[in-house]
């Protein structure tokens, strides 16, 4: 295996610097009038330009290859379709239809980018307006309006439900890479803000082929915005209040792109006191608030696009006392956003490169990252208790080969490195490191109206753990426990897993799916290692280090019609 992805770099050693380009119109299909200002993306590339007044775009210096493009204009339908670019002087004519309800979207599976329609999963999509402009607090309960979707919440700390499912059985995609934020506990949410965000893609299923370890109930994919279109410079501001937190929202953000490069820089705040419930009541210490800042820098060659981001989050979430604990002392003004009262900060820098190197047809992608996490409990007058660090390092390697008439095989291994070191006084998880990484090969055939999907994976996970001390040392009035001492062990978990559907679009309406999926995780360190009490879930936990891993198997049918204004989707699955 070591040397099939050996020879994949190979690939990369002689490049051609010829310059290829994309040429083409938009109009109305019906009477061919010029569509100016039509949106025109290559969402592969980071590239967007916009149609003249004539309808004609142009874009220079791309590689030579197969890619989706994506052209849009407000009141048509969206036209998804692959093209061939090369250094012919060809002339794409593009003719979209006049449409009510536009639904059209590339999705985000893998490192693949495709038409939802060409996948046998159930994957949907939540826009930008959808995400800020209906007043969401967060990204969580701007997915848990998503059919099949749900969220677990206690003011402002909320975490996504796939189908019954969170936590560490799903999976979240950001920046291009795995991101990992203690999610084995009820109370540590999602904790990301929706500024700069495009949109999100839900993968509702199994995905373990694709994403590996924890992806059982799906994955969510968190994609940034757009880059500036091509040759201009963008800036805006956005601004937000919440009536029943009486809280706030705000960002700027600027860009700007030529035919080689883009830029993007985006800074954003927020702030909510406690909320109200259905019943009028003030629910005391669920207020939030925070600041994130985002930056990235791409450019693209014949031979190479490269996309650098990096994220910076900083955020304090209060949690709901235990009514033992909660002295009517602490109640402050309705408005008030101390947090001088016990609360969670979480501090994360992410940094992720995206890589995609080109050689005839033949496409070998490089993403890599890595992210801290730091969380830290802080109890009344801003005592550190509670401090854990999460240090994770991500690696993506994938080769995309074309099949001789349509359809493509990849293959691919993901890998990742972590670490937590406790650095305050009480401890609930040992320090450990962990090691996972996997393999697989998939392949997507279309045949006529039908489009194949299938693949295998292996995946292997080490967790070693080291003496910490003691856990979950607690003194109170209520409890008094001197702690637990926990003897280090180490465990490793292999699994195969796999997956096979097809997706039919019998008419330009219809579009039927069935798929039949694996999926897998390992037990996270609290399942193996806790012992004593996690005072945010108000329980004595107690772990097991000889947990087995978890594995599903998933089949799903699934049936989408569209139409001018509707849009109709009914899926039943059974999940084992």
């Amino acid at each position: 295996m070591k040397k099939i992805l050996a020879a994949a770099l190979l690939l990369l050693v002689h490049f051609s610097n010829a310059q290829s380009f994309l040429n083409g119109f938009v109009v109305d299909a019906h009477n061919s009038k010029p569509l100016a200002f039509a949106t025109v993306q290559l969402p592969e590339l980071h590239l967007l330009v916009y149609s003249d007044s004539s309808g004609k775009f142009s874009i220079q210096n791309l590689p030579e290859g197969n890619f989706i493009l994506k052209v849009s204009y407000i009141g048509y339908e969206s036209l998804i379709q692959t093209v061939s670019v090369s250094q012919a002087k060809n002339i794409l004519p593009i003719k979209l239809e006049p449409i009510e309800l536009e639904t059209e979207e590339v999705v985000i599976y893998g490192t693949h980018q495709n038409d939802w329609r060409n996948t046998p999963m159930d994957i949907v999509s939540l826009g930008r307006d959808d995400i800020s402009g209906r007043g969401n607090l967060s990204l969580s309960s701007a997915i848990a309006k998503l059919p099949g979707m749900g969220e677990m919440t206690t003011g402002g700390i909320s975490k996504p439900v796939i189908r019954g499912l969170y936590g560490n059985r799903i999976q979240t995609q950001v920046l291009g890479i795995r991101f990992d934020n203690m999610q084995f506990q009820d109370e540590h949410g999602l904790g990301l803000s929706d500024a700069g965000v495009e949109r999100v893609e839900i993968i509702k299923g199994p995905a373990s082929l694709s994403y590996g370890s924890d992806a059982m109930g799906g994955v969510i994919n968190v994609i940034e915005e757009n880059p500036a279109r091509t040759g201009k410079t963008e800036m805006d501001v956005n601004l937000k209040s919440f009536s029943n937190t009486l809280g706030y929202a705000a960002d700027a953000g600027w860009k700007k792109a030529t035919q080689k490069w883009n830029l993007r820089l985006r800074l954003g705040t927020e702030s909510h006191a406690d909320y109200i419930d259905g019943n009028g009541s003030r629910i005391f210490n669920t207020r939030t608030g925070g600041y994130v800042a985002k930056a990235s820098a791409g450019f693209r060659k014949p031979h190479w696009v490269m996309q650098n981001n990096y994220m910076f989050s900083h955020y304090n979430f209060g949690f709901v006392l235990n009514p033992a604990e909660f002295d009517s002392s602490l109640l402050d003004a309705r408005g008030s956003r101390s947090f001088d009262i016990p609360h969670h900060t979480v501090l994360f820098n992410i940094f992720s490169s995206e890589n995609t190197f080109f050689k005839g047809l033949s496409k070998v992608k490089l993403n890599f990252g890595f992210h801290s996490n730091n969380r830290m409990e802080r109890e009344g007058g801003n005592k550190i208790s509670l401090n854990m660090l999460l240090s994770t390092g991500n690696l993506t390697l994938q080769w995309n080969h074309p099949l001789e008439h349509k359809g493509e095989w990849t293959l691919g291994t993901d890998a990742m490195f972590q670490n937590n070191t406790n650095l305050g006084s009480r401890i609930i998880i040992p320090d450990a490191d962990f090691f996972e990484d996997g393999i697989y090969f998939t392949v997507n055939l279309p045949v006529k109206k039908i489009v194949i999907e299938a693949g295998a994976r292996f995946d292997y996970k080490m967790i070693q753990t080291f003496e910490t001390g003691y856990l979950n040392t607690v003194d109170t009035v209520y409890i008094n426990a001197p702690g637990q001492n926990i003897i280090p062990f180490s465990r490793t978990y292999t699994v195969a897993n796999g997956a096979a559907g097809v997706s039919w679009n019998p008419s330009k309406d219809l579009n039927l799916k069935l798929n039949v999926a694996s999926g897998f995780r390992a037990p996270n360190l609290a399942e193996l290692s806790s012992k004593g009490l996690h005072e945010g879930t108000y329980r004595w936990e107690i772990g097991n280090p000889d947990l087995k891993s978890e594995q599903n198997l998933n089949t799903e049918l699934q049936i989408n019609f569209e139409a001018d204004d509707l849009r109709l989707t009914a899926a039943a699955y059974v999940n084992s």
